[in-house]
């Protein structure tokens, strides 16, 4: 069913109260605490780090002069993978968003989350615990073997 983009904070990825403005309250205001302020502009600079350290994995075996970068973060991601079961960016992104909103359900990773809030897909967990450690390890051993018989 589509809906009216006037709609959009009572989609089921918002359980914010909406003010009179449409805007989900307590998150967009501009009577935000010096802490709530601190908190939403943190939240959002490792939204955008997640979403550079994103570009990175997609385009950095593409750039040679991301490669050291590429290859340094295939290997934190399958390390948290492997012992965290999740992202540190993500799990401290949604601190501070819980801290703004305690209604903000979030079960996922970065990339479910916003996947499902964006296109109301969804992604199992099961499924980005499977690809948070095939692709690292994948994209490692191409690397590797690339580096060990072309170099």
């Amino acid at each position: 069913m589509l809906e009216s983009p006037h709609t959009e904070a009572s989609h089921s990825w918002s359980s914010a109260p909406v003010s009179k403005t449409g805007m989900p309250q307590g998150i967009v205001s501009s009577n935000l605490t010096a802490s709530a302020m601190t908190k939403k502009l943190l939240a959002d600079f490792l939204f955008l780090l997640h979403g550079m350290v994103f570009f990175v994995v997609l385009y950095g075996w593409f750039v040679p002069s991301l490669q050291p970068l590429f290859v340094a973060t295939l290997i934190i991601i399958l390390i948290q993978n492997i012992f965290l079961n999740y992202c540190l960016l993500s799990k401290w992104e949604f601190n501070l968003r819980k801290a703004l909103n305690p209604n903000l359900e979030y079960n996922y990773n970065f990339t479910s989350y916003y996947i499902h809030k964006f296109t109301d897909q969804t992604i199992t967990p099961q499924f980005m615990r499977i690809a948070g450690i095939i692709f690292p390890v994948v994209a490692l051993t191409i690397i590797g073997y690339f580096q060990f018989f072309y170099a």
